[in-house]
Order: structure tokens, then C-alpha cells, then sequence
């Protein structure tokens, strides 16, 4: 879905997420294409590598583009 927002973005939150068949492959190829990926380690959401594993099952990593915004991908439970 996509819509035009009201206001500028902070970019602090996530922007766009896009669903992924494996999160730790994708992960290793858009590192490999110089993408950075944000860690993070606050209680309840910490990552390993730039992938969190998340209570429901899924595993998501962060990272952002070249205008600060955050974008998430998203591997759902199997």
C-alpha cells in the first residue's frame, strides 16, 4: 500500500517493508552489494548480524537508504 503522507517523514520509523522467503539469504547478498544493516539491542529486540528473531516466529532485519528512511525486511513464520 502506498499513500501520500500529510507531513515530511522523521525517517525514525519504518517506512516500507518487504516480505522475504529467507531473511539471513538477503541479508548476505544486499551486504554483499554494500548495504549496512542497523543493530539493535534494547529489551525485548535485540539483533544478531542485522536479523531479529521475533517471539511470533519472524525474523526481520532494518536497514536505510540514502535519505535516512528505515526499511524493514520481512521473513513471516512458516
Amino acid at each position: 500500500m502506498v499513500h501520500k503522507a500529510r507531513a515530511t517523514s522523521s525517517g525514525d520509523h519504518t517506512q516500507v517493508n518487504f516480505q522475504v522467503a529467507d531473511v539471513a539469504a538477503e541479508v548476505v547478498e544486499l551486504k554483499g552489494r554494500g548495504v549496512v544493516f542497523e543493530e539493535y539491542d534494547t529489551p525485548g529486540f535485540k539483533t544478531v548480524d542485522g536479523i531479529a528473531d521475533l517471539p511470533n516466529g519472524a525474523r526481520t532485519a532494518y536497514f536505510k537508504d540514502s535519505e535516512g528512511n528505515l526499511i524493514a525486511l520481512v521473513q513471516r513464520p512458516t
